[in-house]
């Protein structure tokens, strides 16, 4: 256990199960504003079944000699796929989802697999914002949740950057997106949008409107920032 109050990441067990269990019905309860968390033995039934598949690994970010969050995942042919990722609501803020999605990243490069995969509730704005900023990139794919009914996007990340970098493009190099411009004084902007190898197809992702300094070098269509 970690003694100094700062969250480390570590290999995980069954003998987490229900510490993660307890982790997921509170920070879900959180998050869906429900006064009392779901059904404990239920959410440890669903964690078991996924440490069932092959492959399958768990990782917990401790602190203080107790678990404040984890995250598990397992192997699709060279795609890592997210099932679980929860942080105590107590600690939420803190940074730990970015710390065991970075781990999470290493352990896909030591297992030979290029690309992250998880599905993200398509109005949980929170955990969305968590994930871009750590480089994710939600696509146009949505499923609904046969448990709960709701909409879920799938989101993406290149597990070792080789193959992302923003582009500027036009709608007429990828069907969608629009050129950057350079007013006089006021800087210049442009819509990022970001690419990424899954499998033998490419994803694209709208990363919105940046705005640069007066003097700024824009990029143009297929350039490295």
């Amino acid at each position: 256990m970690n003694r100094s109050g700062r969250p480390v990441i570590v290999a995980g067990d069954l003998d987490d199960l229900h510490a993660v269990a307890s982790i997921w019905t509170s920070s879900t309860a959180v998050r869906d504003r429900r006064r009392t968390p779901c059904n404990l033995s239920s959410a440890v039934a669903g964690i078991r079944r996924r440490l069932d598949v092959a492959g399958a690994a768990i990782l917990v970010a401790e602190t203080d000699f107790r678990t404040v969050g984890f995250v598990l995942f397992a192997p699709r042919g060279r795609i890592l796929e997210i099932f679980y990722l929860a942080v105590d609501p107590a600690m939420w803020g803190e940074g730990i989802a970015t710390q065991l999605l970075r781990s999470v990243e290493t352990h896909a490069r030591t297992v030979d697999c290029a690309t992250l995969e998880l599905w993200v509730i398509d109005d949980n704005d929170r955990a969305i914002r968590v994930y871009e900023s750590a480089g994710w990139i939600g696509t146009d794919v949505t499923q609904v949740d046969s448990a709960s009914g709701r909409v879920e996007r799938r989101l993406v990340r290149d597990a070792g950057w080789r193959k992302y970098r923003p582009v500027t493009c036009s709608s007429a190099q990828f069907g969608c997106g629009t050129e950057g411009r350079t007013p006089r004084h006021e800087g210049w902007s442009r819509r990022r949008w970001f690419r990424v190898a899954v499998g033998d197809d490419m994803e694209f992702g709208d990363m919105g409107v940046e705005r640069f300094p007066s003097g700024a070098c824009q990029l143009h269509p297929g350039q490295s920032p």
